[in-house]
């Protein structure tokens, strides 16, 4: 192990295979220059609340790629100070600027989305990861006060699965994901969440999905696009040009589903489908 390494380690799998070959290198430069490890923590500060800048005015994607520069920038601090001998018990208080830098992010995001769409569902979501980031982290440091040891290093289980564990760089991955594709309400989802669908189908679906696996098609969507070109969907014509599909995952969204279809209509197409 490098002498600029922690005793436990990189965590997760972009720390560890990512980060921590640059960020030696870096380092190798900045030992004999007049960059102190302070100089550095300041300076990851300000970068990272440029990034919640970036989030709060809606520049989403570049606040995203900068997001990963914060993350490679955040280790050199603690590394230089060891590879100087420097490194002090006092100097763990960063890790509690880094959470505040975090929790800023998804405000920023939050914040945005909300102003964007006037849903209050992000500002809830955010709400809720604040606070199992919040209970997370308490039960990390307990874990390490009370066993004497990190929960990362305890044993040969947590090994292995802190390289997936919910960490700042996992969690910028799933941030550019959601942007990239246009789904930005996924980046302020940061806790275990399970997502189930009800579909009202009639028997045919079944059949159509049987043949389409068969065919190697393993998707739903496949199987509804089969269904309505052999007219065995019914569905409400918006306009002359377009038929939609949308999914109902909310309840502003179902309010909003409610408005465009007319009642009417609505029965027509439960009770036949």
């Amino acid at each position: 192990m490098s002498k600029f390494e922690k005793e436990k380690g990189a965590s997760d799998f972009l720390a560890h295979y990512v980060h921590r070959p640059l960020e030696n290198k870096i380092v190798e430069h900045l030992i004999n220059t007049r960059i102190t490890p302070n100089q550095l923590t300041v300076l990851v500060n300000i970068v990272a609340y440029l990034v919640a800048l970036l989030y709060f005015t809606g520049l989403l994607l570049p606040g995203s790629i900068l997001s990963f520069v914060v993350g490679l920038m955040d280790g050199l601090d603690g590394k230089l100070a060891r590879a100087r001998n420097q490194a002090t018990k006092l100097g763990k208080m960063e890790h509690a600027f880094d959470l505040l830098f975090e929790f800023s992010w998804l405000i920023a995001l939050a914040l945005f989305l909300h102003k964007d769409s006037g849903d209050a569902l992000p500002v809830i979501l955010c709400l809720f990861s604040i606070t199992f980031i919040s209970f997370y982290k308490y039960c990390y440091d307990i874990f390490s006060r009370v066993m004497n040891a990190s929960l990362d290093i305890y044993g040969n289980f947590e090994k292995k699965f802190r390289r997936i564990a919910g960490r700042r760089n996992l969690y910028n991955i799933h941030i550019l994901l959601g942007v990239l594709f246009n789904v930005p309400l996924y980046t302020l989802l940061r806790f275990p969440m399970i997502i189930s669908r009800i579909f009202l189908c009639s028997p045919e679906i079944f059949r159509f999905l049987k043949r389409n696996i068969q065919r190697g098609s393993y998707t739903l969507t496949e199987s509804i696009k089969d269904m309505a070109e052999r007219d065995k969907m019914k569905a409400y014509c918006i306009d002359d040009d377009e038929f939609f599909w949308m999914d109902i995952d909310t309840f502003e969204m179902l309010r909003t589903a409610e408005n465009m279809l007319p009642k009417s209509s609505y029965r027509l197409s439960i009770n036949n489908f």
